[in-house]
């Protein structure tokens, strides 16, 4: 990664205000893309976005489902908080902004289901932005500009694909459980199924020996987790 210069991670004003993966199809190689911002979450997101290099640069750029996707790139979040010392606070700030994606990106998942359920002659600028703030109420969330949504480009370039960052969440928190309990465990079982193609997520974690978010009690866990951390 490092010889083929396969990423740049370093701050500039002139670029692209965000951080992304890509594969490269001329090349045969993944990409990643970060504009840092100074913070710890630096560290989280090239944590993320190398874990979607990882999926890619094993299977030669993957056809996986979404939910298979995000499970790479969250689980590489937890893993790293792993090898990181206690002091940097990472932790604190993983499960913060996990239990943020919980809320918020099923709030965005929501929104989407109640657009596309908008029979055609209801469809405005204002109906939109109307659910949009209706939304934001229904889930708690802080109250801004009801036209935020124009600013995420996912609901723009890959529609219904939020959920997925919920869904995976789940799944990738398992990753982080296994390492706690075991050194090593948590990352051999990433290294595993790196080079997965499986469009299906649940068919996914039953090959690799996860349980679903969907089973009784998994949230309860989940919670569970949540609670060591943030309640320090």
């Amino acid at each position: 990664m490092d010889i083929a210069g396969l990423y740049d991670i370093t701050y500039s004003e002139n670029k692209y205000n965000a951080s992304f993966e890509v594969y490269l199809t001329s090349y045969d190689e993944p990409f990643i893309f970060m504009n840092p911002t100074g913070t710890t979450n630096d560290h989280l997101t090239f944590a993320h976005e190398f874990g979607h290099f990882c999926n890619d640069y094993a299977s030669y750029g993957s056809y996986a489902g979404t939910d298979v996707l995000e499970f790479f790139s969250q689980g590489m979040e937890y893993l790293s908080l792993c090898y990181t010392s206690p002091d940097q606070g990472m932790a604190t700030a993983k499960m913060a902004d996990s239990l943020c994606i919980y809320v918020e990106q099923a709030a965005y998942a929501d929104f989407e289901m109640r657009i596309y359920d908008l029979p055609a002659q209801d469809i405005s600028a204002q109906a939109i932005i109307d659910i949009y703030a209706q939304v934001m109420e229904d889930y708690g969330l802080v109250k801004g500009d009801p036209r935020y949504f124009v600013t995420i480009p996912h609901f723009y370039s890959y529609p219904m694909y939020v959920i997925s960052y919920v869904v995976s969440n789940d799944a990738a928190m398992q990753i982080y459980q296994l390492e706690l309990e075991k050194a090593g465990a948590g990352l051999a079982m990433m290294e595993e199924n790196y080079d997965t193609q499986e469009a299906y997520f649940l068919a996914f974690l039953e090959t690799a020996g996860l349980e679903s978010p969907f089973v009784p009690g998994r949230m309860a866990q989940v919670s569970k987790t949540f609670s060591e951390i943030l309640d320090r």
